[in-house]
């Protein structure tokens, strides 16, 4: 399942991809990662073709563990469609994001050394953040 970045067609996609990386740079506490960040969205920004969605991954147990159902299912219309998340409910999906987060380390999924989940939690929220500072959307796919 994935989070995708629905922001206007009228934004050249390699200026969104440099905005976005230098955004997840800035929250960056590490100095090493934001310049990660920097790197990869001036090389993702050079080659980048238009209509390349911006996508982050939301790791499975995260999914799962709200209420044990998918967590897109929180985000439905009554008639059990998907639109996009935009706003207050971008808000309410942080928030499910790090709950879900929190659970899945209390269940101490994964090795003790190695923390994928909360890496994988952190880009997606930072996702959400992005969008919800620019007053885009997000998606979610499966």
């Amino acid at each position: 399942m994935e989070l995708v970045l629905l922001a206007p067609d009228d934004i050249e996609t390699p200026r969104l991809v440099r905005a976005y990386h230098a955004f997840c740079a800035e929250k960056a506490s590490d100095p090493d990662e934001r310049e990660k960040h920097l790197s990869v969205g001036e090389v993702l920004a050079e080659n980048v073709s238009e209509g390349f969605d911006i996508i982050e991954d939301i790791p499975r147990i995260v999914v799962e563990t709200y209420g044990g159902r998918p967590i897109y299912s929180v985000f439905e219309s009554a008639s059990g469609q998907r639109e996009p998340i935009e706003g207050r409910r971008i808000i309410d999906l942080i928030q499910l994001l790090r709950e879900a987060g929190t659970v899945s380390k209390e269940q101490k999924v994964g090795p003790d050394f190695w923390d994928p989940l909360w890496s994988m939690e952190r880009r997606s929220i930072a996702l959400c953040e992005f969008a919800l500072e620019n007053d885009y959307s997000v998606g979610v796919t499966d």
